[in-house]
């Protein structure tokens, strides 16, 4: 199974999506998931983001709903 390593900066509760919101590249984790023979175009998919260490910590996200386009997440998917 695929997996990406991600260790974000802090940020504020406040902040706009930026630079330390954004992931790592993700694509292997979503060619693992299209690869499937039975993923058909207009499946749902979901990414569950979890810590694989014992540190504690949390980070908080808003949610376009609850903060508006310039704080709620963002997909940006570029075809090679």
């Amino acid at each position: 199974k695929a997996s990406v390593n991600w260790s974000p900066p802090v940020w504020l509760p406040d902040e706009r999506r930026g630079k330390n919101q954004q992931t790592p590249d993700l694509s292997a984790l979503i060619q693992e998931v299209v690869d499937q023979s039975d993923w058909k175009e207009g499946n749902a998919l979901v990414l569950i983001i979890t810590s694989a260490s014992q540190q504690t910590g949390e980070r908080d996200a808003i949610s376009f709903d609850r903060g508006g386009m310039h704080y709620g997440p963002m997909l940006h998917v570029e075809a090679n």
